[in-house]
């Protein structure tokens, strides 16, 4: 049965929930955000980059994409909790679910996703001009918005970052990375020195959003098999991470050494874990 919409765009692969509300926005030739928002008739968390986003069923409840697809394949494909997945426990699982089709976006998971200074609204102007050679338009991509990634995994460029004070004002227009103020509200951050690293930490979190198995913990960090000179030399690859959006949070270095932190945190398995860190040590084990 077709929902309140008279049709909804079908989601491209790997493109977040906001930037398809965003063009539905466009197609829709709606000339106010407000009927878009009534429409649509889904949780403000919709009109935002949200990892897990509160009321994902409502979405096909209230338009036509519910006649498409399923709210297990828009989970898997649209929406970050495939690279939370393999690092949470089932009690954690479960709340991601509920929270999933839940609309009270007041009910809180009782436990961290993502990271603190989190960037948002990352793009590929490459991949700009494929998708609308392709699809006749432009979307946020997933793998782009994932923790840490500043590289695209498909081209192996640096992704344009939009400037997070004017994102956060600009998104509930319900921007698209093609929309005029995006580009002039975006900048590219220098990584010239350090694209090896990133471009490794790219690929391997594009990887996680379809793997169901966590990555282990690199033989460098095993207690039983420290190398002194391994461990000089991950800190100094770490050590060169731009001091950017989640890199500016995570205490990976102390005085150029690598942190107490992530030996504890990393040997702690009944904790939840953020996959940016297994993501960043495997890059760079795979460079040493």
């Amino acid at each position: 049965m077709a929902g309140r919409t008279g049709f909804f765009p079908t989601p491209f692969p790997g493109e977040i929930l906001y930037s398809l509300c965003a063009r539905y926005h466009r197609l829709s030739a709606n000339s106010n955000i407000r009927t878009t928002q009534s429409e649509i008739s889904c949780t403000k968390e919709f009109f935002g980059f949200s990892d897990i986003p509160a009321g994902t069923e409502c979405l096909l409840t209230n338009t036509a994409l519910g006649t498409a697809i399923g709210l297990d394949h828009l989970i898997q494909h649209n929406t970050s909790f495939p690279y939370y997945f393999p690092y949470l426990n089932s009690v954690q699982i479960e709340k991601c679910r509920q929270r999933l089709c839940t609309t009270d976006t007041t009910k809180s998971l009782g436990f961290a996703i993502g990271l603190k200074y989190q960037l948002r609204g990352k793009y590929c102007s490459r991949c700009i001009e494929e998708d609308k050679l392709n699809t006749g338009q432009s979307y946020w991509h997933l793998s782009h918005q994932l923790p840490g990634v500043l590289i695209c995994p498909l081209h192996r460029v640096p992704l344009r970052i939009a400037e997070q004070t004017w994102l956060k004002r600009s998104l509930p227009s319900l921007i698209l990375p093609d929309s005029p103020s995006v580009e002039s509200h975006s900048w590219i951050p220098d990584l010239q020195r350090i694209n090896a690293l990133l471009d490794e930490i790219s690929l391997i979190s594009a990887k996680s959003l379809t793997s169901s198995t966590p990555l282990s913990i690199p033989a460098f960090l095993d207690y039983n098999s420290i190398n002194q000179k391994n461990l000089w030399d991950a800190s100094k690859l770490i050590g060169s991470l731009p001091r950017l959006g989640e890199y500016e949070s995570l205490s990976l270095t102390t005085m150029g050494y690598l942190s107490k932190s992530i030996f504890g945190l990393l040997h702690r398995d009944h904790l939840y874990h953020r996959p940016l860190e297994y993501i960043l040590l495997t890059a760079v084990a795979r460079l040493m």
